[in-house]
């Protein structure tokens, strides 16, 4: 900006009036550490037009915000974004922002520091408390959330973060997406802030949407659809698909499952580890539940199993893949499945297959919810009553009015 010399002489003399006024408005001033490149001289304040070498027309290229706050002296030379005060404009707004905060009880001087900044960045704190897991399964799961979701957070304070922006998250999920899908998102983000409140980065926790999932109906199949596509299975491979139609577990947990687990001297078996990971192929020693489970072994298989297994190692896999001696993969088993399937005309998946119609099938027979959820490993019952839907038969006696 130019000036005439006709204007310089008024502009020096308003000089020390302006400084003094604009230091103790409403608290807080805008300063400079440069000096005039040409003269070398400090800049001085002229009200409207800013720091500036009268003389010579120059001004600084960056600032910074000259403020006393609870007792202290604090400096602030960029805005909670991180940008640089390089503007004379720039360091009034971020001054006049401040002075709002202060006036409203809600300045916070490391919200204005980069280092901060940096520190509170949602992609930076995320990855802290990612790196602070051990559990392999939440890990997988958050950082693939992560990966694929959060980035609509990044360069954000998690500070700042309000209910408006957890309910604009929520409303640009895809809507390729289920509910029950989302609602795992939003609880992933929910368990993350809810950390970040526990160790003080944030004041409170903002509020989170309701998200209401539809009860559906499993998908599962009879015993006389599941004998069929057993059949239709390559006869090396049907002792572990046979394991899971009679004993409802998940087949994470059976491809888990070493000849220790098994007890033929109470007939039971004990699970205590799993398969999990971005393919499924990642053993961990716990359950999905955090708890070991232990349940009866079924009837039909326990000759079998007891002669397969009499003379193996108790570190032994109890089923694995003929054509590799290891564990089954998790690929290998669903892909199996699907084309035996095929073959019989069914399409189902194998989790509906086995886990879905093992549960479906016994409430169909009246067997107790309660004793159903405990074999399946159901910490509430209230999972295991989706299947009161398959009871079909039970519901037809009613329409009959016979017990």
């Amino acid at each position: 900006m130019e000036f005439s010399l006709t204007d310089i002489s008024s502009i020096l003399y308003l000089l020390n009036r302006d400084q003094q006024g604009e230091k103790m408005k409403n608290g807080g001033t805008i300063r400079t550490k440069e000096k005039c490149p040409v003269c070398y001289k400090s800049f001085t304040h002229i009200q409207k037009l800013g720091l500036i070498c009268a003389e010579h027309r120059t001004v600084p290229n960056k600032y910074f915000v000259d403020l006393y706050y609870a007792g202290r002296q604090i400096k602030i030379y960029s805005y909670k974004s991180g940008r640089i005060l390089d503007s004379y404009q720039i360091a009034l707004e971020t001054l006049e922002h401040i002075r709002y905060e202060i006036r409203n009880h809600q300045f916070d001087p490391t919200k204005y520091v980069k280092i901060d900044i940096a520190r509170f960045l949602f992609q930076n704190l995320i990855k802290k408390w990612l790196d602070a897991k051990t559990d392999l399964i939440s890990i997988f799961k958050y950082q693939q959330v992560n990966k694929n979701f959060f980035v609509f957070f990044n360069n954000t304070d998690v500070r700042d973060i309000r209910a408006s922006h957890v309910y604009e998250f929520y409303q640009q999920l895809p809507d390729r997406l289920s509910e029950k899908t989302k609602k795992n998102i939003m609880d992933a983000l929910k368990a993350f802030m809810n950390w970040a409140y526990r160790l003080e980065y944030v004041e409170k926790i903002p509020i989170f949407p309701t998200i209401k999932i539809d009860l559906k109906v499993p998908n599962w199949i009879h015993e006389r659809d599941q004998e069929k596509i057993l059949l239709a299975l390559p006869e090396k491979d049907r002792l572990i698909y046979l394991f899971l139609m009679l004993h409802g577990c998940r087949p994470s947990e059976a491809r888990a499952l070493k000849v220790k687990d098994l007890d033929f001297e109470n007939g039971t078996i004990i699970f205590r580890r799993v398969f999990t990971g971005p393919i499924g192929n990642t053993l961990i020693e716990r359950t999905k539940t955090y708890r070991q489970r232990v349940i009866p072994i079924n009837p039909e298989m326990e000759n079998i199993l007891r002669e397969l297994y009499k003379d193996k190692l108790p570190e032994a896999f109890i089923f694995t893949d003929s054509k590799t001696g290891k564990p089954y993969p998790s690929r290998t088993l669903i892909k199996r499945w699907r084309a035996a399937c095929e073959k019989v005309g069914k399409k189902i998946g194998l989790y509906e297959g086995s886990k879905h119609s093992f549960a479906s099938q016994r409430v169909s027979k009246g067997i107790s919810i309660y004793l159903i959820s405990k074999v399946l490993g159901h910490t509430t019952t209230q999972t295991t009553e989706r299947y009161a839907f398959a009871d079909i038969e039970g519901m037809r006696k009613v329409m009959i009015g016979k017990e």
